[in-house]
């Protein structure tokens, strides 16, 4: 992504725009909390006993992350556009030419997720909250300068497991 430093760049017509919560907030229970920290312990106890050190390490990093992050107060909102030369996150320009595709998932009120594939395999995919969006509207706009990947109609396994253990 390119970071748009002058505001006054033109990227053509803007198409749509709205804004998204940086992360999902979750209410999580008590039960919840027990469950992760014995999944936790059991990790480390694990890593441990196989005497795999370097994995200790990174479940006290992962965990040490996940507490640090879980103190944030409030989501930021990240604005998203849709240009005729590209998209806008968070005022980071994407080319329609560094796109390869797009898909929606939309199963609400869980699941409105607007995702792009890269042409890089390197970058992976991009995911964007539809929030109060019109899917169909958003699609038609997309299938001007983008091709719908028709065969992908469900969210990516990462997302699923996020939303289901609420992280």
């Amino acid at each position: 992504m390119e970071q748009n430093e002058n505001k006054n760049v033109d990227y053509g017509k803007q198409l749509a725009s709205w804004e998204f919560d940086e992360f999902q907030e979750h209410d999580r229970s008590l039960t919840w909390y027990i469950v992760i920290g014995v999944i936790f312990l059991g990790l480390l106890l694990y890593s441990v006993l196989s005497s795999n050190f370097l994995f200790a390490l990174i479940i006290i990093l992962g965990g040490a992350t996940f507490i640090f992050g879980s103190f944030k107060k409030q989501a930021r909102k990240i604005p998203f556009e849709i240009f005729q030369d590209g998209i806008v996150i968070n005022h980071n320009f994407t080319s329609f030419d560094d796109l390869k595709s797009f898909w929606i998932v939309y199963n609400p009120p869980e699941v409105k997720t607007l995702y792009f594939e890269q042409s890089s395999i390197l970058k992976g995919e991009l995911n964007i909250p539809l929030e109060k969006q019109n899917p169909v509207r958003i699609r038609e706009i997309l299938l001007g300068y983008l091709k719908e990947d028709l065969e992908k109609d469900d969210e990516s396994f990462v997302d699923l497991l996020r939303r289901r253990a609420k992280l």
